[in-house]
Parts: C-alpha cells; sequence; structure tokens
C-alpha cells in the first residue's frame, strides 16, 4: 500500500468556492477501477500498521463532525476514455 502524505496550511484564494474560513479539514483521494476494488483497499487500510496506529487514531481524535464521502464520475465532457 503506497502512502504519501502532503500537509499544506493555506488561505482561502478563490472567491467562487463557498470555503468557510477557521476550520480545518483533511482530503483523501483515492482511484479504483470499482466499486470492489475500493472495497479492498478500505479493508486494507483498516489493518495496516502504520493507519492503525498513527492515521486513524489521529483523525478520530481531531473529528468534530461526521466523515463525508464524495465519489466523483466522469461526465460526457471527460476528455480521459
Amino acid at each position: 500500500m503506497r502512502r504519501d502524505f502532503l500537509i499544506r496550511v493555506s488561505g482561502h484564494t478563490s472567491a467562487r468556492l463557498p470555503v468557510r474560513t477557521g476550520e480545518n479539514v483533511a482530503v483523501v483521494l483515492t482511484s479504483h477501477p470499482d466499486q470492489a476494488a475500493r472495497a479492498r483497499y478500505l479493508a486494507a487500510l483498516r489493518v495496516h500498521p502504520f493507519a492503525r496506529a498513527e492515521v486513524l487514531p489521529a483523525l478520530a481524535r481531531e473529528r468534530i463532525a461526521p466523515e463525508l464521502t464524495l465519489r466523483l464520475a466522469p461526465t460526457g465532457r471527460w476528455l480521459v476514455h
């Protein structure tokens, strides 16, 4: 399982996006060919030693709202086919 972590602290610079200031977020981007692959990835993540010992507990300690999962899907205008 590959793990890359990037911490970036920056201000809100796009007036068109409805972003609230003063709130922190954790963004995790993953790509999977299908839902079965995503389920396998999540299962592996839950048992990965580093994720279990460090990442998941840290996220749980800092969480103040329910987790929100958004799924992006290609549209008719998507250029990569």
